[in-house]
């Protein structure tokens, strides 16, 4: 089998080269993640406290946060692709859409040490091989050591994204940027092991602005802020308190 190993590059696109659009880790297809919408029960936190106070979740509802134990695996062959041993539980907040909507649904309702599979293939999971995410790119733009099946980490406009490569030529490579288990056959095993009430994020508008003018990709925002324990209120951090706004660029 080709050598896999990641190879950090920047990318800059050249006429009649297009990159596709930066393809988010865990966010999956809007079909799917819209057919998933639906109104479940949501774990009530105790008054003044950021974790429920005493109580310990005995189910998995959206409010949680769960941590499972898993095994993905091809359906057909049997072959494990992904497992936790190797890689560590997965935590994630129920209904928070951190996840591929069927593993939040499967999760959702377990307790634990309960378990269950959960069926990927197709839109559910990783998707359908994409031909529009198989690129043709100039060879020069390449690292001077890339061979076939190298698995590359991309930086654009759009973002990161990763791809693999495909095929090579005197001028031109072939780059995949579907996701390496697109187009599987996928069944992941899941087990609950540990479960917690998620923190809260209490949002409290102090200054309306115009509704009209709206920050994006790429634009530098100054911003100050206050952070304050949810269980007490005391403060534990505030931009104002040093006179200096928190500066970054979106995206």
């Amino acid at each position: 089998a080709a050598a896999t190993t990641a190879a950090a590059m920047r990318l800059r696109a050249r006429a009649g080269v297009h990159l596709p659009a930066a393809m988010p880790r865990l966010r999956p297809p809007a079909a799917v993640a819209a057919a998933a919408c639906v109104e479940r029960p949501r774990f009530a936190h105790s008054a003044g406290s950021a974790f429920g106070g005493a109580e310990q979740p005995s189910v998995a509802i959206e409010g949680t946060r769960a941590t499972i134990e898993f095994e993905l695996r091809n359906a057909d062959t049997g072959e494990v692709l992904d497992t936790s041993e190797e890689k560590g539980p997965l935590t994630f907040e129920v209904g928070a859409n951190e996840v591929f909507p069927c593993v939040d649904d499967a999760v959702n309702g377990l307790t634990l040490g309960q378990g269950r599979d959960v069926d990927l293939r197709g839109a559910g999971g990783f998707g359908e091989v994409d031909s529009n995410r198989i690129k043709e790119v100039p060879i020069e733009q390449l690292p001077d050591d890339v061979e076939v099946g190298m698995q590359l980490q991309l930086r654009s406009e759009q973002g990161v994204m990763r791809a693999i490569v495909k095929t090579i030529d005197a001028k031109t490579a072939t780059l995949d940027f579907n996701h390496p288990f697109a187009g599987m056959p996928l069944m992941m095993s899941i087990k609950l092991v540990n479960l917690v009430a998620a923190p809260r994020v209490e949002k409290d508008v102090v200054a309306q602005g115009d509704g009209s003018t709206f920050p994006k990709r790429g634009d530098k925002l100054a911003m100050h802020y206050t952070g304050t324990l949810a269980s007490d209120g005391s403060k534990f951090d505030s931009s104002r308190d040093r006179g200096e706004p928190f500066e970054f660029t979106i995206g």
